[in-house]
């Protein structure tokens, strides 16, 4: 659902508002953060006052795991921008989709740098509800194209007063909540189930192999340049059109979150493979990220496909090792081989400290055994990951019935 189709859709509905109307009414406001030159990087501490920036916002909550802190002194001095419960807080730029909402636990953090805070100020609103209408991917595609910014989008307190709001009677509300509560939960199982079956496949290999960091079964090493060969991609430039308006996959290192790749971002053309960097990869060959915090991240190609330069593939001998065993060696392995391959000032992997990268290498006997019952295993989360995505059709089409008076 786009943005035109979230306005069209509450139009009809007689509880149709929208955040400036529900502030204007109930003496609320919507308030940018502090800015950057209010708080600087020497003020950040190991302890004190939490501070909720965009990366802290995780599915309509707050993420404390890696949240930055204040001392009380740089709270107090910027007391207009602390939190209180039913606050709900944006990132302002870039993803402006990211939202958390805030509990009893963070009244009295800090709204941070980078961040927009809603205050609606008002009793009549579940907050469990609210969250289950911010997730709504119709409200980020709707806060997306309304943002400011060519190459950033941004939210100013403007756009967020515009975001139009479906607010029934309470009692509908926490109705209406406790419906998609029970939902999501069933989403939810679906997807620790798969989490599980990941863990399995992973747990296999370690007894299979042992740690691939520490190679307890005392298997001979090879370096990844031993065991085929590699390249990295390339990016076609864009003031050509035509490079872009083919049919083959071409992968950024941000899409390498799964075992198996297919489908891309985007797409390039023969003409681009012929005429620029770029290179055709087939199927079956394994792609490893070599920049920042994609350092080897890893995928298996399933068509013939293409990536940029931030990517290297190799193309494996089959006599030596299966792409299956090797992937998950690097993934069991990643931070190690990070970690060596990367000095004080190194931020970036290149294609020569990945050839050199070394892993052990059981015998090909073995390997294959491991690949069966990763396939078999394999074939079982393929089942769960199309119920799971059964189960978000499902949700979406509840959430737009409920948030229309439908349900």
């Amino acid at each position: 659902m786009n943005a035109a189709n979230l306005e069209e859709m509450l139009r009809e509905s007689s509880w149709s508002t929208t955040v400036g109307e529900v502030c204007d009414t109930h003496d609320g406001e919507v308030q940018t953060g502090p800015f950057g030159s209010q708080l600087h990087a020497q003020d950040y501490i190991d302890q004190g006052i939490p501070v909720v920036m965009p990366q802290d916002m995780r599915g309509g909550v707050v993420n404390c795991r890696k949240i930055a802190r204040v001392a009380e002194s740089h709270a107090n001095r910027l007391a207009r921008h602390i939190l209180k419960a039913g606050d709900i807080v944006f990132s302002r730029r870039g993803d402006v989709s990211r939202f958390a909402l805030i509990g009893n636990r963070e009244t009295g953090w800090l709204c941070g740098t980078g961040s927009i805070r809603i205050r609606l100020n008002c009793n009549e609103i579940d907050a469990i509800f609210l969250r289950h209408y911010l997730n709504q991917t119709s409200v980020g595609n709707w806060l997306r194209h309304h943002a400011k910014g060519v190459t950033m989008p941004n939210l100013n307190t403007t756009v967020v007063r515009g975001l139009p709001l479906s607010i029934p009677p309470l009692p509908e509300q926490r109705r209406i909540a406790a419906i998609l509560d029970k939902a999501d939960a069933l989403r939810a199982q679906r997807r620790a189930a798969i989490a599980k079956l990941d863990q399995l496949l992973q747990s296999v290999f370690l007894d299979m192999f042992g740690d691939p960091v520490t190679n307890p079964k005392g298997w001979t090493t090879f370096s990844l340049g031993e065991l085929g060969e590699w390249k990295s991609g390339g990016t076609p430039s864009r003031k050509n059109a035509r490079y872009f308006e083919g049919n083959i996959p071409w992968y950024s290192s941000g899409e390498l979150n799964c075992q198996f790749v297919g489908a891309s971002d985007e797409q390039i053309s023969e003409r681009a493979i012929r005429e620029t960097a770029a290179k055709l990869i087939p199927p079956g060959a394994i792609l490893v990220g070599m920049y920042d915090t994609a350092a080897f991240k890893s995928s298996i190609t399933t068509v013939e496909s293409s990536c940029n330069q931030a990517i290297a593939f190799g193309v494996l001998d089959k006599r030596k090792v299966m792409v299956d065993y090797l992937y998950h060696a690097l993934q069991i392995g990643k931070e190690h081989f990070k970690r060596l391959q990367r000095g004080v000032r190194q931020q970036n992997l290149n294609l020569s400290m990945i050839r050199e990268t070394r892993v052990p290498i059981p015998p090909t006997t073995l390997q294959l055994k491991f690949v069966a019952l990763g396939q078999s295993i394999s074939m079982r989360r393929e089942f769960m990951q199309g119920t799971s995505s059964s189960l978000d059709r499902m949700f979406s089409a509840l959430q737009q019935r409920a948030f229309t008076g439908q349900l």
